[in-house]
């Protein structure tokens, strides 16, 4: 099952797309809390086991609100994603997504790519 694919709840919309072979570009918005990033991680697990290496741009320009389990599920994706040979890019954060990473003390970590 891939992540367009994966029911989410109705406070978390994520719009999948393979722009050319290699690239899946993924765009959230709404909230990512404790309730949706399960849901998140399992989509984002099922596009990450495909072969071959792929580039997953995750957009987060639409999120609202981003809590700390939203946190883990992106450090979660890159390192399954380093681990397989795929590369995670965070290309635009919301101000949300900004200050959580900014509390959590990860902005050496999550780092924006807004050109990727």
């Amino acid at each position: 099952m891939t992540l367009g694919e994966i029911p989410l709840p109705d406070d978390l919309q994520v719009d999948v797309a393979h722009p050319r072979p290699g690239v899946v570009r993924v765009v959230v918005a709404g909230e990512l809390d404790g309730l949706t990033a399960p849901r998140l991680a399992a989509g984002l697990d099922a596009e990450l086991g495909v072969a071959p290496p792929t580039v997953v741009a995750l957009d987060l320009s639409g999120l609202g609100f981003c809590s700390v389990a939203g946190l883990a599920v992106l450090l979660r994706a890159r390192e399954r994603a380093a681990a397989a040979g795929h590369t995670v890019v965070l290309t635009r954060f919301s101000r949300a997504v900004h200050r959580v990473v900014r509390a959590c003390g990860l902005g050496a970590v999550l780092v924006e790519e807004p050109d990727a």
